[in-house]
């Protein structure tokens, strides 16, 4: 899977990635990242590897280090640090779970063409929660890697990316009290719209809170800020800095009755995640806002992060809802012969498929109808040239069917923003996932795919039983 867009000459990127059973893998299997030449991959023995090959060479280069405690369908956090050294020269840092695996110092130019990729060889790797930061300084780019960092973006009251498990609850105490004392204050507030309050009485043992997982580089300067006020003066607390899993860090402060800004340095990081917050424990309430980790030596302005742009991108492409009906049938269709269900169908309009906001410009038909039992799509995907396409048929949920062609059908019955995911390949392998992308649902399905040499198409029929949608979500459907 390549990333579309190219990467900014200085970066860093991050994947969580896990192989899920060790029969997926064969001998000597790998995923991982890859940025030009460079692999930077897990083997499927645990040893996170980074070989690569300097163009014009004959030997590869790289560095190995085994992982402790390696297993199988756990989350291992791969991370790739671009840093320009001078005008020919470019430097990636390779870490795992924030163990820095090595360094490759290779000749690339700061105007030489970065592309990435995800990918495994030999058996088959789950990647989640892609993340991407562009380091370049620029007069309109925020060197904040906090996400969320003024509070605005909430969910049940909660402000999101934060650990809110920092506070303590008093065993025996008021636990709804407990839980109204971190609040959204939009009548105090330092940067943007609102602040966190946090109010510490006899319910808590300790108070506060913290970012959630936040990349640094190991190794390198980082400093953390944060703006804070409290209801009285000389009011203690604590900034805390916790480097995952196992190095604390803490600065004792005093807090006013006006917004100050704290400032914590770190010259040199020891791992590659951090979580940077605040604690304190005296009855009273304290104010919050304005966070900030940087790569730097000393704070500069707050900004808000650009990582909010990308986690919180609430634009949305305003597309007209689609409406079609499916004819209802006497009797089962031939599965495979889209000619003939062609006819009796419903035909959902060309003019309804998209590229991202735009029509899409590749041809595609598609039909729809029922019986008693079972939904029936039927897609015609056009091709310039049908031999050229290759027939793949792997096992059911193998995620190899994501190939190069391949169908994929999202429904939402209800309407209600999740949905049911069907896949069938150029051979008519099968993967689905169910409702609210629940990854280990399986059902009873079929799927049949054709290459089409006289309409140079590729044809899909996926037959879905109406028991099958409806009884998962029966409670939801309006």
């Amino acid at each position: 899977m390549v990333l579309r867009r190219e990467l900014p000459p200085e970066f860093y990127a991050e994947v969580k990635m896990r192989f899920p059973h060790e029969s997926d893998m064969q001998n000597g299997g790998f995923a991982g990242i890859k940025i030009n030449y460079i692999n930077f991959v897990i083997r499927n023995d645990g040893t996170a590897w980074m070989p690569y090959l300097i163009p014009g060479e004959t030997k590869y280069r790289g560095s190995a280090f085994k992982l402790k405690d390696f297993t199988y369908n756990k989350y291992y956090v791969l991370k790739v640090v671009g840093k320009q050294l001078n005008d020919t020269t470019k430097q990636f840092v390779f870490s795992v779970n924030g163990n820095q695996i090595g360094a490759a110092t290779v000749p690339l130019n700061e105007k030489a063409k970065l592309e990435l990729s995800l990918f495994a060889s030999r058996g088959n790797a789950y990647f989640d929660d892609f993340q991407l930061s562009n380091l370049n300084k620029s007069e309109n780019s925020s060197p904040n890697v906090v996400v969320n960092s003024s509070f605005e973006y909430t969910q049940e009251g909660i402000p999101t990316y934060f650990d809110t498990s920092y506070r303590y609850f008093k065993l025996g105490k008021d636990f709804e009290q407990y839980l109204r004392n971190l609040s959204i204050d939009s009548t105090e507030k330092y940067a943007e719209k609102q602040s966190l309050k946090i109010v510490h009485d006899n319910n808590e043992i300790i108070s506060g809170i913290r970012t959630y997982d936040t990349a640094v580089v190991v190794d390198q300067p980082y400093v953390f800020s944060i703006y804070l006020k409290a209801d009285q003066e000389n009011f203690p607390a604590k900034l805390t800095i916790w480097e995952m899993r196992d190095r604390n860090r803490e600065k004792n402060i005093t807090l006013s009755t006006k917004w100050q800004r704290f400032e914590f340095q770190v010259k040199a990081a020891e791992r590659g995640n951090i979580r940077a917050g605040f604690a304190f424990s005296r009855p009273g309430t304290v104010w919050a806002d304005a966070l900030q980790v940087e790569f730097a030596a000393n704070a500069t302005e707050y900004k808000v992060s650009d990582l909010d742009r990308v986690k919180f991108n609430n634009k949305k492409e305003e597309l007209k809802e689609v409406v079609f009906t499916a004819a209802m049938l006497d009797r089962p269709p031939e599965m495979g012969n889209l000619d003939a269900f062609a006819k009796s169908a419903g035909v959902i309009s060309e003019e309804n498929f998209y590229f991202r906001a735009a029509n899409a410009k590749a041809q595609t038909r598609a039909f729809a109808a029922c019986d008693s039992r079972n939904l029936y799509i039927g897609v015609r995907c056009f091709v310039p040239d049908p031999e050229k396409i290759k027939i793949y048929d792997f096992p059911y949920d193998d995620l190899r069917n994501f190939g190069p062609e391949h169908l994929e059908l999202f429904l939402d019955p209800g309407k209600l923003g999740k949905y049911f995911q069907f896949t069938v390949g150029t051979g008519g392998g099968k993967c689905d996932f169910g409702y609210g992308r629940n990854l280990q649902w399986n059902a009873q399905w079929d799927a049949v795919a054709k290459i089409n040499p006289q309409s140079k198409s590729i044809d899909y029929m996926l037959k879905l039983p109406l028991s099958m949608l409806l009884s998962v979500i029966k409670d939801d459907v309006p």
